[in-house]
């Protein structure tokens, strides 16, 4: 079954490959700004994510406390949605499961924006989710992708912790790459050290709310930013302060 799997995840990821490059991309102030805005954005996640590879265990998803490939209608759905099942690493910002499903975009050279994220297996990204199902009065309201999806109730592995809509052209950063395979063109690399910022970056500022003044806001990011591992930490911490 595995076997299966990973064969057809392989086939996505190639049918969006256009061409390849061996140099990625610096981490740039657009990214920055993009990871900051999500900072304050409830509507997503931020975490550490493996797309597993032949090797790795399967996860069990909490709200069944079964691994979601022994629902029967699991290969049936992948083959109609194609979707993604992740791993997940840490969590940064956010709640999610073990494991998450998101959709995967399909692009290319001819697109206004080059793919910045790829499903090969084995490699570990650094990425902004999207919610998937969001609270809307007490009800699970589908975003995204999931606005197509048919009963959507049935599929007990899809909940509001494991549901999420990914953007192919944004808030996606590898930190490990899979040697077996090239490197497409307009990847960004980053690293755990980053990571780790952002999520401490999250930690010191979850709880500050609309009535939060602006000086122990401030004065919090200050002292979070003496303690990054990183200059692009530091500089997430600087876009953060209010003016």
């Amino acid at each position: 079954m595995k076997n299966i799997f990973l064969s057809l995840i392989l086939i996505t990821a190639a049918s969006g490959f256009s061409y390849r490059s061996p140099m990625p991309i610096n981490m740039t102030q657009s990214d920055l700004k993009y990871i900051a805005a999500k900072l304050q954005d409830p509507e997503c996640v931020i975490g550490v994510f493996k797309v597993p590879d032949i090797r790795d265990e399967w996860h069990k998803i909490k709200a069944t406390g079964d691994y979601p490939e022994n629902d029967p209608s699991y290969m049936e759905f992948y083959k109609e949605k194609r979707f993604l099942k992740m791993n997940v690493v840490k969590l940064l910002k956010g709640d999610a499961d073990s494991v998450v499903f998101t959709n995967i975009n399909l692009g290319g050279i001819s697109e206004e924006e080059s793919l910045s994220f790829y499903t090969f297996p084995g490699v570990t990204w650094l990425l902004v989710l999207n919610k998937g199902l969001i609270n809307n009065g007490g009800n699970a309201e589908p975003a995204g992708w999931l606005k197509d999806v048919k009963d959507i109730q049935k599929y007990k592995w899809l909940n509001p912790q494991t549901a999420f809509v990914a953007d192919g052209y944004k808030g996606n950063y590898y930190i490990v790459w899979n040697k077996k395979y090239d490197i497409p063109v307009g990847l960004t690399e980053t690293n755990m050290a980053f990571a780790e910022d952002i999520g401490n970056i999250y930690k010191a500022i979850q709880n500050f709310n609309k009535d939060t003044s602006k000086d122990d806001f401030n004065a919090t990011l200050n002292l979070a930013r003496d303690k990054m591992k990183t200059e692009s930490g530091k500089t997430l911490c600087n876009m953060l302060i209010k003016k």
